[in-house]
């Protein structure tokens, strides 16, 4: 699990794992910044929508 620090909802980092213009689309809730299942459905539900849009 993902332990948040002062800057990472907006870091780098977590900007270039969410590129969209990538092939690979992760669907894990750490994305989040908070591990909730909540959390990791909407990341899923994002990660599909992406699939589904680019074929």
């Amino acid at each position: 699990m993902v332990r948040p620090r002062v800057g990472f909802i907006w870091s780098e980092a977590r900007r270039r794992v969410l590129d969209r213009q990538s092939r690979i689309h992760f669907a894990h809730s750490d994305l989040s910044g908070y591990s909730i299942f909540e959390e990791a459905q909407y990341r899923g539900v994002l990660a599909a929508e992406r699939v589904l849009n680019r074929l």
